[in-house]
């Protein structure tokens, strides 16, 4: 699918070729003129109302009359099969295809030059983040990325431990999403890492993925229909799509709460984010200030937010509870009557 600027919404469809709803879907018109292949796979529109048709045995068809009309548009595409597509702010014409890597096209189309080989697979998505770097999710390969408009790539798979990549969506907020046939990853990090995020997904096969403007996620799958991530309601300081008040990390993004030793605090915490006990509110200061003691007397007392980085909380290095009134205590005696410096960070 694909939408003009005016809201006519264009349908490929395989052996059907394009149809073309002006009344929001209500009725559909057969909009195939000069198109020789009616498999249509990928579907894309520019700034300035062109569309673009990638076909199943006969590369790319564009048209500039609203589907009216369609013209070939394949030199130095050689490949037949266009599986996916995606357009940069500039104009620039992406096409994913069949095994035969990536096209790139500056002319609208006039002229196509491969930018990714070697790929050895089907490159199902293709998708641009708004700082304008372009991802390529491919099937049994993985996340392919590239900073510089497509001229070099790299694979950035650290993390997603399914190589089957069918579907790839961007938020509003820079992170990534993948589909999988294991599921969903997510990645906030302009895909050098990823985390699952499926949850309780019936099916882990993801077929299509797409995002809202509230950053909501819609996971289209093989066999039990479309599922919907919402973003949670209340802070998410880390921007795991875990809310702080139940998040047991606050500090590091870790949306599965992997917690192997059971004892409230994410392993993702307990071996990463201790910068010097003491720095209660973990702002990473140089010095522990008063503000880290109100901050741990309201977490234990009036029920405020909770230390962001536990071992910054857990100031005797006790490892009971892990925050309780000797943490307090030792504070207070560290600040305001000479007692000893907290023990150093594990």
């Amino acid at each position: 699918l694909t939408i003009n600027g005016v809201g006519d919404i264009f349908a490929g469809t395989e052996d059907g070729g394009v149809f073309r709803s002006a009344d929001t879907c209500d009725s559909w018109t057969p909009v195939n003129s000069g198109l020789t292949d009616m498999d249509i796979t990928a579907l894309a529109t520019n700034a300035g109302g062109d569309i673009y048709a990638g076909t199943f045995d006969s590369g790319m068809f564009r048209s500039s009359d609203n589907g009216d009309s369609w013209q070939a548009i394949n030199t130095g595409l050689w490949a037949h099969w266009v599986r996916s597509l995606a357009i940069n702010p500039d104009g620039h014409i992406f096409a994913g295809t069949g095994g035969d890597g990536v096209f790139r096209s500056v002319d609208n189309g006039n002229t196509w030059a491969q930018v990714l080989q070697g790929t050895g697979d089907i490159v199902y998505s293709l998708s641009i983040t708004s700082a304008g770097d372009l991802f390529a999710g491919i099937h049994n390969n993985g996340v392919f990325r590239s900073l510089d408009n497509g001229d070099t790539w790299a694979q950035v798979n650290n993390g997603l431990t399914e190589p089957h990549v069918t579907s790839l969506a961007t938020d509003g907020a820079g992170g990534i999403f993948a589909g999988t046939y294991g599921g969903v990853f997510y990645s906030d990090c302009n895909g050098d890492s990823w985390v699952p995020i499926s949850g309780d997904l019936a099916d882990k096969r993801i077929g299509g993925l797409i995002t809202n403007q509230d950053g909501d996620v819609f996971a289209g799958t093989w066999y039990h229909g479309l599922y919907r991530l919402a973003r949670p309601a209340g802070e998410d300081t880390d921007g795991d799509w875990v809310i702080d008040a139940v998040d047991n990390c606050l500090s590091d993004f870790n949306p599965s709460q992997e917690d192997a030793d059971s004892d409230g605090i994410g392993d993702l915490c307990e071996s990463s984010c201790c910068t010097i006990r003491g720095d209660v509110n973990h702002d990473r200061g140089d010095l522990i200030d008063i503000a880290d003691l109100v901050h741990l007397a309201d977490y234990m007392f009036t029920s405020g937010p909770q230390p962001p980085c536990w071992d910054e909380g857990d100031i005797d290095a006790s490892g009971v509870a892990p925050i309780d009134i000797g943490d307090l205590v030792y504070l207070v005696d560290y600040m305001f009557t000479g007692g000893p410096e907290p023990p150093l960070c594990p």
